[in-house]
């Protein structure tokens, strides 16, 4: 069956009925008498318009807004836990990592140092050591301990 475009209704399949695909806005049909061919029911007056109780069908349903994504639940480490595990992962860096690692782990230092679970001096000897093991310089280790835990600021 064919009806009139109605503005805003769009293409579906099998949202009426299992089987009835509708061609709306964004979709196309074939229509044969537009080349001429014999239509033998084509009503005289043009398309009839959409019936009223088949509209309900098509229109969107509204959508649910989405769930919120499950928040993980994350175990709050010690401190030490922490810090063995930045003096791990310090000490084990491969060598082209091992600033950037010292770094890193020195930023999460400071975290610890900024909520006052330990004070800056510890956090960056301890840091420095674990750079030092790893292969750093000692004054590279140093320099670069400090400038992640106080956040380049020294002093």
């Amino acid at each position: 069956m064919l009806f009139k475009h109605l503005d805003g209704l769009r293409c579906s399949t099998s949202k009426i009925a299992p089987g009835i695909d509708v061609r709306a806005e964004g979709g196309y049909i074939i229509w044969w008498p537009a080349s001429g061919l014999e239509f033998k029911d084509y009503p005289p007056d043009g398309l009839p318009q959409w019936p009223l109780w088949l509209l309900p069908s098509m229109m969107s349903k509204p959508v649910a807004p989405p769930r919120p994504y499950p928040r993980r639940t994350f175990e709050v480490k010690s401190m030490e836990r922490q810090i063995e595990g930045l003096i791990k992962t310090v000490a084990n860096a491969a060598e082209g990592e091992r600033n950037s690692i010292t770094y890193w782990a020195a930023c999460r230092a400071g975290e610890l140092v900024a909520t006052g679970q330990m004070g800056a001096g510890l956090a960056i000897e301890i840091i420095a050591e674990a750079a030092v093991r790893a292969g750093l310089p000692n004054f590279e280790a140093k320099k670069t301990a400090e400038s992640g835990v106080t956040g380049g600021r020294h002093g």
